[in-house]
């Protein structure tokens, strides 16, 4: 796989559309082509900026309305079929750019970030009861025996946060341990599990956000672990939670 395929593929990559081996081909490649992982993840950065503008955005058409009924009122017939027809042709182009649009640069969320987006809501955000270690000596012992250095811990912690509690959980069916930052009223969730085979050392970390619900989603690899941070806070914080523990990790 060459930089010019995974550029000529990137748009099939981000959507999920590709089948198993040329996906995996195109992995590979980013963990060893730093210029191709940075594009990705300008790429990923601007399709998350052109996601909330384009479904933020509410099509208005009163004005347009309006000025219609005016036409028709005046006797210009003529014109009116012009600018309706003319009204109707953008509204359809305007309605397949927003089709293809989610279609090719809106990827769905993985299901392992789904599983977390839906974790980090039910026991987190909706503070459903569950069992917590909160002392730092069983986090530690927690995160050692699942095979995840206890230093790790401390480290993923930005500026200002610190460490509520843990536990184990299972995301698609694999054990992640899910840890909960606080800082204030502000709270997010990290979920570790350790590769037994991951990217090669050195390989450039490539953050992805995605959203799923109300949830803020950001995750990445490196060659020991794969790390996934979920905030109700925005897509940019979750961007950052998530370069904030690449750049120590």
């Amino acid at each position: 796989m060459t930089c010019k395929d995974v550029a000529a593929l990137c748009p099939q990559y981000l959507s999920g559309e590709l089948d198993a081996q040329p996906a995996a081909e195109i992995a590979a490649h980013l963990r060893l082509c730093v210029h191709c992982a940075d594009d990705l993840e300008q790429q990923t950065r601007l399709d998350t900026l052109l996601r909330a503008r384009v479904l933020s955005e509410t099509v208005n058409t009163d004005s347009l309305d309006r000025r219609v009924r005016q036409r028709i009122a005046s006797g210009r017939r003529f014109l009116v079929v012009r600018h309706f027809a003319l009204a109707a042709g953008l509204l359809a182009v305007l309605f397949a750019g927003f089709t293809a649009y989610r279609r090719f640069f809106v990827p769905p969320a993985p299901r392992l970030c789904a599983d977390a987006a839906r974790d980090h809501f039910k026991e987190v955000t909706g503070h459903q009861h569950r069992h917590w270690l909160s002392d730092p000596r069983q986090v530690a012992d927690l995160a050692e025996h699942n095979g995840l250095p206890p230093p790790l811990i401390e480290k993923l912690a930005p500026v200002g946060y610190h460490l509520e509690h843990a536990k184990l959980c299972r995301l698609d069916g694999s054990v992640f341990l899910h840890l909960v930052y606080v800082q204030g009223t502000n709270e997010f969730s990290t979920y570790l599990k350790p590769l037994a085979a991951g990217p090669p050392a050195g390989a450039p970390k490539v953050v992805h956000q995605i959203d799923s619900g109300h949830e803020h989603i950001a995750f990445f690899q490196t060659s020991q672990l794969t790390a996934i941070f979920v905030t109700d806070q925005s897509s940019d914080a979750a961007l950052t939670l998530a370069r904030s523990a690449a750049r120590v990790l």
